[in-house]
Parts: C-alpha cells; sequence; structure tokens
C-alpha cells in the first residue's frame, strides 16, 4: 500500500514560497496548490507502478480563504491490488508541517518527501536513512528535453496522453458531492 501526505500552513508554505501565492487563484493556476503540486506526486506513482485501474476522492474548501479547493482526499487502485490512499491540506496549522510517501510492501517500507532530500528504508534488519543532494539545477535535463522537442531535435519527454494519467486522478479526487 502506499499512504502520501502533504500538509502545509497556509502563510508559510513548505513548497510554493512566493510573496503573492498565486497558486491558490484557480483562474490563474487553474486550481490552486493540488494542481501545483499533485501532479508531481501522482505521476511518479503512475511511472514506478504503472497505470491507475480506479480512483475515487473528495475535495473541500474547509478554510474558505481562498476559491480553490484547500482539503483534497483520494483513493487509487494501482496494478498488483496496490491500495493508494492520499491525503492533501492546505490550511494546517503552523507547527502541522508534512510531506511524506511510504511504500509499504511485504518485505519492508520506504517513505521520502516527494519534494525532500532523504528517504528512510525500513525492513527486518532494522530503520535506515539516506540523504542525498538535488542537482543545482535539477529540471535543466527536462526543460533542455523539452526545448529539443519544439525545435524537432527529440522526442517528446512527456506526451499529453501520459500527463492525462495524473489529471484524470485528479479530477476524480476533486469530486464534491
Amino acid at each position: 500500500m502506499i499512504r502520501l501526505a502533504m500538509f502545509q500552513p497556509y502563510k508559510t508554505e513548505l513548497i510554493a514560497k512566493t510573496d503573492y501565492n498565486w497558486r491558490v487563484m484557480p483562474e490563474i493556476s487553474g486550481g490552486g496548490l493540488f494542481f501545483d503540486l499533485a501532479p508531481h506526486q501522482l505521476d511518479i506513482l503512475i511511472w514506478l507502478l504503472g497505470d491507475p485501474v480506479s480512483y475515487c476522492g473528495k475535495a473541500v474548501n474547509q478554510a474558505g480563504l481562498y476559491e480553490a479547493e484547500d482539503t483534497v482526499s483520494g483513493t487509487m487502485q494501482l496494478p498488483g491490488n496496490v491500495l493508494f490512499t492520499g491525503n492533501w491540506c492546505f490550511t494546517m496549522p503552523d507547527f502541522v508541517q508534512e510531506d511524506s510517501c511510504e511504500m509499504i510492501g511485504e518485505k519492508g517500507s520506504i517513505k521520502f518527501p516527494v519534494f525532500g532530500n532523504q528517504f528512510t528504508l525500513q525492513n527486518k534488519n532494522g530503520l535506515q536513512s539516506f540523504d542525498f543532494v538535488h542537482p543545482e539545477n535539477i529540471q535543466q535535463p527536462m526543460i533542455q528535453k523539452v526545448v529539443d522537442y519544439f525545435l524537432n531535435k527529440g522526442d517528446n519527454p512527456c506526451s499529453a496522453n501520459e500527463a492525462l494519467k495524473s489529471m484524470c486522478v485528479m479530477e476524480a479526487f476533486l469530486q464534491k458531492k
């Protein structure tokens, strides 16, 4: 199974740090912090485990601080009967912050922040932590592939069909009925 949690305070965001928070304005951002951050989280899981078999969820605007949903909860079944549960809340108290994805299997678990630089492995041998350093310009290789694609110098590194997989899941998570 997989458990994902993204909890951020409204004013002191873990990931999206800007003076003018355009990310919470759906008319500019497309759907708030959930649509800003969840694609990265879901894309990696779909890439690792395969196309979702089924998915559903609920979304609400609990705090009413902006138009977009601030709290989202979703479940998904992935190939091999792997069950996923994800929870996102972007109006947490300042002392409650979390970015974690935990993959639990029959021989142990691995836990990591999608936007961080450490992961932990737990198995019969105990708990081990691993730190790593992101490259200085971590997005540069992907940006270069996109530029090359538009200049007809390379293949499309991320087709619309691939992106649609995460977007369909996210849209289902936003059900309000």
